[in-house]
């Protein structure tokens, strides 16, 4: 098994072939072609009643794009941090992330007063109400539920996905210290927790917004976080690309025909507020039934 030992040594693809060394590690463009897919497919989901979304990955199985950001975001942290840990010690590499996770942090704090701001106009202009998105913090009152939204208390549909971002990366620290001593034990760790998530959905985080909890369960989805780290330590240990293994081959493949058969093959109910067509079948623990958490037809 690869350990956090191989982050000191460059993969293939960053080593340069001829000329000085790099001030600083080649991006792999592979990871950052596939997160961008999965962003467009995020968006193209999230439009009601489209007809790309016909084509999404959640059709074709059990997860759709959220899930492979999620991974990614753990694979990007091993790949940016994980080497930063032996370079330059855990000060500095505890500082820089949380110098990160401050920078997302305000992102989001931007995009919220945006928001409540925008619809909050919308509002006394059309004098409608949305049903759903930021209308739980409208009703609290516009500046209570801005102060509890940046308290991240009270997380809005379409607004929750970087508070989840936040936590994972707060947390990778010990993710990493835990990887050093052993991947494997982490991974069982992690995979337990999210075992646990889902057998008992009260195991979340509050949101003043849903009587259930964080949209994007954390004690789910780090379980794809911390997957998404240690297969980054299996890449950079085989240069790059991954071992090639016939019996996980196998089983990969025997496992998509499965969730080609028994997952979202096609609209199972549609959501009476947005009208987003989805299945039902999907673990409670990885998602709600719909964005604006609402009933089925």
């Amino acid at each position: 098994m690869a350990t956090t030992e191989d982050l000191a040594r460059p993969a293939a693809a960053d080593r340069p072939r001829a000329g000085p060394k790099p001030a600083k590690p080649i991006r792999d463009a592979r990871v950052d072609v596939v997160r961008g897919l999965a962003l467009l497919t995020i968006f193209v989901d999230h439009i009601p009643r489209n007809a790309p979304a016909l084509f999404t990955l959640h059709n074709f199985g059990f997860s759709d794009a959220a899930e492979i950001f999620v991974l990614l975001a753990g694979y990007s942290s091993m790949i940016a941090y994980g080497g930063l840990f032996r370079r330059a010690g855990i000060r500095t590499a505890v500082a820089r992330i949380l110098r990160r996770c401050l920078r997302i942090y305000l992102f989001q704090a931007g995009l919220l007063l945006a928001t409540l701001v925008i619809v909050r106009i919308w509002m006394d202009l059309t004098g409608l109400t949305p049903r759903f998105g930021v209308a739980p913090l409208l009703q609290m009152g516009l500046l209570p539920g801005l102060l509890r939204g940046l308290m991240l208390n009270a997380l809005p549909n379409y607004l929750d996905i970087l508070p989840l971002y936040i936590l994972l990366l707060a947390l990778f620290p010990l993710i990493y210290l835990g990887m050093r001593r052993g991947v494997w034990g982490v991974l069982a760790l992690s995979g337990t927790l999210w075992l646990a998530a889902n057998l008992d959905h009260q195991l979340n985080l509050p949101n003043a917004t849903a009587d259930d909890g964080w949209y994007f369960n954390p004690f789910a989805w780090q379980f794809l976080f911390v997957i998404g780290a240690a297969l980054a330590l299996v890449v950079r240990a085989h240069d790059g690309l991954l071992p090639w293994r016939g019996w996980a081959v196998a089983a990969a493949a025997a496992y998509l025909v499965f969730a080609l058969f028994q997952g979202d093959r096609g609209p199972i109910g549609a959501c009476r507020t947005c009208g987003r067509w989805r299945s039902t079948r999907r673990t409670r623990a990885m998602s709600a039934p719909c964005a604006c958490s609402t009933s089925w037809r």
